[in-house]
């Protein structure tokens, strides 16, 4: 659904349309606002049905019915003035826009009937008298909405992976590979908010009033996320032979199961099919499925991070562990031969002394056991001081890894960019490769573009080693004044002005001796 620039409408209410829709519908010029509209209605609707849900529980009805209902009026609010958004500037979609009705054609669509379904029911309401259930029913038509952004995912996956295996598929949906595309973030974003949903009602559980409330739903759900993550489970080990670390179909399966990840995938299920074997105390079975929370870490680039630099570091940290296991035993023995006499019911034994020393090396001072002789007291002022340090030792080690570890990361984006932009010219594909990569590693968007305009500086001062072009710049003050000049454009769209020169800045003294090699650089 492209306008191009050329098409665009003149006058006010024309310009307005054009821009609703550039915000309102996927466009290959769409801005950054479209990409934060979808995220916001996608929200809404995920929120809006789980309070359908909820409204299910009678006492959380009651309890909350102002709440409820409020959130579900401004949610009315918000869904009709998207759709009469959607309507009044649909009619610019090129499958309509040199028809006549285009509006009413667009009006017609699938979509457009989806979302006028989802705000009928409330307004019917002033009109009709409508059984409570029979209404949630069809409030609950607002999850096909979603179909509007996971339905062009879909056929777009689906074109990419024609001929492929329905194994290649699976493990394109469950881990990004260039066949992946856009629909492999909705099903990560799923269930990051599946096993968000989980965890809360984990907890939620523990509250005996919401529980007895809703321990049916609680039932349920608990049951349908056992499912999607047992399912989860046994896919991955499925695709595992896809990778090639792990393609041999037997020993590559196990290899792959012990991965930390899979371990934590198999302890979130486990509780569950346990029950059905043994007896396991309520609690104990409580605390066991918040291990559920450890799954984000395979969607955290963060806590990925984390993990490797503590795996990385391992040797030095098991170094200053151990010799602050040995300071905590000299210490508490040392304590236990003063105190003992003084303190006997206090200091009875040696791993009693230690619990003392430990809290007095962290600095935390419960003071619930605390040294009254001269020589003991000498020791804990000792201890504490040294306990600074000890302390300060681990964090030192993990700050420096990390910051290595980002370092490291952020030289090798540096080379992928210059990989990619050495040709002179940076694709469609490559940029969203260098997206996809930075994602990965966890670079913020300033990061990342401080990066790219590094490698392009690097480009402007390097130029003269273009095949049949000589470039003679001024002192580099002027390259800055390039760049500065240039700097809204986008990487792709910088790596062809630069690395081609096909501009003309006199002021900037950039002199191309051989123009006519050059031909004309065209938006795209």
């Amino acid at each position: 659904m492209e306008i191009n620039d050329l098409d665009r409408p003149d006058g006010v209410i024309g310009r307005i349309r054009y821009e609703m829709y550039r915000v309102m519908f996927d466009t290959p010029n769409a801005p950054k606002l479209h990409h934060y509209f979808d995220r916001f209605i996608m929200t809404l609707i995920v929120l809006s049905v789980i309070a359908i849900g909820l409204e299910h529980s009678d006492a959380l009805h009651e309890a909350y019915h102002w709440e409820l209902a409020l959130f579900d009026k401004v949610s009315v609010i918000i869904f009709t003035a998207e759709l009469i958004g959607r309507l009044f500037c649909g009619g610019l979609a090129p499958a309509y826009r040199n028809k006549r009705f285009g509006t009413a054609r667009y009006a017609l669509t699938p979509s457009a009937i989806i979302d006028l379904l989802v705000v009928v029911p409330f307004y019917l309401t002033f009109l009709i008298e409508l059984d409570l259930r029979y209404l949630r029913m069809i409030r609950l038509l607002r999850v096909l909405k979603l179909a509007r952004f996971m339905l062009p995912k879909w056929i777009a996956f689906k074109e990419l992976n024609k001929g492929r295996s329905l194994r290649q598929k699976i493990y394109s949906l469950l881990y990004p590979d260039e066949f992946s595309g856009a629909f492999h973030s909705i099903i990560d974003a799923a269930l990051v908010v599946l096993i968000f949903l989980s965890v809360v009602a984990v907890v939620l559980e523990s509250v005996d009033s919401i529980h007895k409330a809703m321990e049916i739903e609680f039932y349920y759900f608990d049951r349908f996320s056992v499912f999607v993550f047992t399912l989860e489970y046994v896919l991955r080990i499925f695709v595992a032979v896809e990778n090639p670390a792990t393609s041999k179909p037997i020993s590559g399966r196990l290899r792959f199961m012990t991965n930390p990840s899979q371990i934590i995938d198999l302890l979130s299920v486990l509780p569950f099919y346990l029950t059905l074997f043994i007896h396991i105390d309520l609690r104990f079975l409580r605390v066991m499925r918040l291990v559920r929370i450890l799954k984000l870490t395979r969607y955290s680039t963060a806590m990925t991070t984390v993990i490797e630099v503590i795996t990385e570091e391992l040797p030095s940290l098991g170094a200053a562990l151990f010799v602050l296991m040995l300071i905590t035993i000299f210490s508490s023995s040392v304590m236990y031969l003063v105190e003992h006499e003084a303190q006997p019911a206090v200091f009875t034994s040696i791993p009693v002394a230690m619990y003392w020393a430990l809290i007095t090396l962290t600095t935390i001072g419960y003071g619930d056991i605390v040294p009254v002789t001269p020589v003991g007291q000498l020791l804990t002022m000792v201890m504490a001081c040294v306990g600074l340090a000890m302390i300060a030792l681990p964090t030192g080690i993990l700050a420096t890894g990390f910051s290595e570890k980002l370092r490291k990361r952020s030289e090798a984006f540096k080379e992928l960019v210059e990989e990619k932009a050495k040709d002179g010219i940076i694709t469609d594909d490559e940029q969203k490769e260098l997206n996809q990569k930075a994602v990965e590693m966890g670079l913020s968007r300033a990061r990342e573009r401080q990066f790219e305009d590094e490698v392009m500086k690097g480009l402007v001062r390097s130029s003269a080693n273009v095949p049949g072009l000589a470039v003679t710049f001024a002192p580099d003050d002027h390259v800055d004044a390039i760049f500065r000049m240039i700097e809204p454009l986008t990487l792709k769209h910088k790596s062809i002005l630069l690395a081609r020169l096909a501009i003309s800045l006199p002021s900037h003294s950039i002199i191309v001796e051989t123009p006519e090699l050059i031909g004309p650089v065209r938006p795209d």
